[in-house]
């Protein structure tokens, strides 16, 4: 649900998508695909499966913004695109519980 959570998704968890799942996920993809896939590719490819969000008023799916995701939404996002790269291409992504979220560089 859009209003999950209170607070904005924090900057340590954007860091982490943009330096520990999209980079990965692209070098995953690109070799099961065999064709070159961006790290801006498969943030579109995750967010196109793992940020859309079902809203019963409008009987329609929709795709959230990362940078629109509350911090537990983005909890879930996270989650699943660790479970879609291991179900879909067999391939484990260390998630952000496998570190410190505070160890990210800014």
């Amino acid at each position: 649900e859009l209003s999950v959570g209170n607070k904005k998704r924090t900057n340590p968890q954007n860091a982490w998508i943009h330096g520990f799942l999209f980079p990965p996920a692209a070098k995953i993809m690109t070799k099961h695909l065999k064709m070159k896939i961006t790290p801006k590719m498969a943030k579109y490819i995750l967010k196109a499966r793992c940020a859309v969000d079902y809203v019963p008023a409008l009987d329609e799916w929709i795709q959230i913004d990362t940078r629109d995701m509350k911090t537990v939404r983005m909890m879930k996002f996270i989650e699943d695109c660790l479970k879609y790269m291991a179900t879909k291409y067999g391939e484990y992504i260390a998630g952000p519980d496998d570190m410190n979220y505070n160890k990210i560089q800014q």
